[in-house]
């Protein structure tokens, strides 16, 4: 067990890496950091993060599905985005900040099989109901969902921070991989990256004020 894990830490390492290198090469100014965290054996172990500078995104990490940890052995991995506001929201706006997204499609049978996917709806409050308006955004998660996972939800995690959760993988060794090759900007809009969560954090950040 602890071979396994050594093993996923260093595949979370080359991921984290590999999406720094391309935040660079993309001109985004950020840090390479390692904050402490506990593995799946519950031992106190250092995770990377990216610290971004001059965004509406603060930080970058990656999380595990059922712990909100580390991605132990087995566990299913996400990018967590987070977003850390100058004032603190009310008990209300927490609530508004909630959002997760559906997908719409078209000719299901019997409304529950099949259909073709038509559109990725924001469920939620004021920032749902704001995201859905940004057809900037609306055409990210279009360009993605066929072929790749969609965003999963944002939420309010204290009144000071909102944490935006991306879609679910278990290669991080492919994901790596992925930012040097030609399709390395598309995945960008994708969740996996950065082009996207930046632009829901604006949002975050205007809706908070």
């Amino acid at each position: 067990m602890r071979e396994v894990e050594a093993k996923n830490a260093i595949e979370r390492m080359k991921l984290m890496q590999s999406l720094f290198d391309h935040l660079n090469r993309a001109g985004i100014k950020a840090e390479l950091q390692k904050e402490p965290a506990f593995n799946s054996l519950g031992m106190s172990v250092l995770e990377p993060v990216i610290q971004l500078k001059e965004q509406n995104l603060n930080k970058i990490r990656l999380v595990g599905i059922d712990s909100g940890g580390c991605g132990a052995a087995g566990n299913i991995l996400r990018f967590q985005y987070e977003v850390h506001l100058d004032k603190e929201l009310s008990p209300q706006n927490i609530k508004n900040m909630s959002a997760t997204t559906k997908v719409i499609k078209e000719g299901k049978v019997m409304n529950f099989f099949g259909g073709k996917v038509v559109g990725v709806k924001w469920v939620g409050q004021t920032l749902a109901e704001t995201l859905n308006q940004d057809q900037s955004i609306a055409n990210d998660l279009m360009r993605c969902v066929k072929s790749w996972s969609y965003l999963d939800q944002i939420k309010a995690v204290s009144p000071g921070d909102v944490y935006i959760i991306g879609p679910r993988f278990t290669n991080p060794g492919t994901i790596a991989e992925l930012y040097k090759s030609d399709i390395k900007e598309e995945i960008q809009f994708c969740i996996l990256g950065y082009t996207t969560p930046e632009k829901i954090a604006k949002h975050i950040k205007t809706s908070s004020l």
